[in-house]
């Protein structure tokens, strides 16, 4: 059964110590063709993107930390991890296609043309980010499984 974000607190997760896995809880869902995992605790999902992208699907994995490291999305389609950035560092790209969303992030006055980072920003992260994840991540997606985690 679904539960509320005060009920997980009231769990008494373990977080994880050098080495040694904690607790974890996992809330997961459906909305239109996305399947999705809100992980409290401990959170490997982001070491299954590829995995779970596998037989034709899409990933993304959104990790809300702090400024350093900085909160960090990642893009997997058909077990590959395609496209990855620290927000507020989305000049630093990483994946098979590093510059996938590079027209978003130009578009949102993320990045320059050229990739390089604007500063001052018009646009917040939060903002580009939600742009980002709602653009159509492929062609054909009716055939294709879908998750965010």
């Amino acid at each position: 059964m679904p539960i509320t974000d005060s009920e997980v607190e009231q769990l008494g997760l373990r977080g994880r110590s050098y080495g040694v896995f904690g607790d974890g809880a996992v809330r997961v869902g459906q909305d239109g063709e996305w399947a999705f995992a809100v992980e409290y605790g401990d959170s490997t999902g982001g070491d299954r993107l590829e995995a779970i992208s596998s037989a034709s699907g899409e990933a993304v994995h959104y990790i809300p930390v702090g400024a350093r490291p900085p909160a960090r999305f990642h893009y997997a389609k058909d077990g590959v991890l395609t496209f990855g950035f620290g927000i507020d560092e989305e000049h630093r790209r990483w994946g098979a296609e590093p510059d996938l969303f590079l027209p978003e992030l130009i578009a949102e006055h993320v990045l320059r043309p050229d990739g390089s980072k604007i500063f001052p920003r018009t646009t917040s992260p939060a903002q580009a980010r939600t742009n980002a994840l709602s653009a159509p991540l492929s062609s054909g997606s009716a055939s294709r499984s879908r998750a965010l985690l």
